[in-house]
């Protein structure tokens, strides 16, 4: 029984089930006021349950040019967790052996930039689609998600305003699929 006990409280001190600081604690997701639509993507559970939120931004044709800046006003803060910026490219169609074949050949642009209220840039990535990370789709979405280890990740804070432009160059290849620029911050889970 001390064995369990002590695997119980380790387990909450760790922050592995439960992560108790942050806005989004007190508030939840109502405290955004922002563009975009924010949904929240927790998964409740005894000890191994996740907190988090998504916030999805206009969906576009990944075969035309795109350009936008969108305003992120007082972002729920989960403990001292990141956000993750990211381009979700909507496609069942392609399986992961199409997907390597195809990221060789494309030729899209993506330059993303966040920037704070004072104008400092907090994130930002400039690159092929190609070379970018795929990773397959959770939270509802179908398709595949696309990233960069550095550039995508932001730590945002409380009551704070960032702006976040993307543009996007197209690639004719992708005419007809669509794609759209996510937001998602969250902690815990298995």
């Amino acid at each position: 029984m001390f064995r369990i006990t002590t695997l119980f409280f380790a387990l909450l001190i760790s922050g592995c089930t439960y992560c108790p600081s942050g806005t989004y604690f007190r508030h939840g997701i109502t405290q955004y006021h922002g563009d975009g639509t924010i949904r929240d993507v927790s998964q409740r559970a005894l000890f191994f349950g996740s907190r988090g939120y998504v916030i999805e931004f206009d969906k576009f044709d990944l075969g035309s040019a795109y350009d936008k800046q969108f305003r992120l006003a007082n972002l729920p803060t989960i403990a001292n967790s990141s956000a993750e910026i990211c381009l979700a490219v909507e496609d069942e169609e392609l399986s992961f052996n199409q997907i390597d074949s195809l990221r060789k050949k494309l030729a899209a642009e993506l330059i993303i930039s966040l920037t704070n209220s004072a104008g400092i840039a907090e994130a930002g990535l400039s690159t092929n689609i190609g070379t970018m990370r795929w990773s397959s789709p959770v939270h509802g979405y179908k398709g595949y998600w696309l990233y960069t280890e550095k550039g995508s990740f932001f730590t945002p804070r409380p009551e704070e305003t960032y702006y976040l432009r993307v543009q996007y160059s197209p690639d004719a290849t992708l005419k007809g699929k669509h794609g759209c620029i996510y937001l998602y911050s969250g902690c815990g889970g298995s």
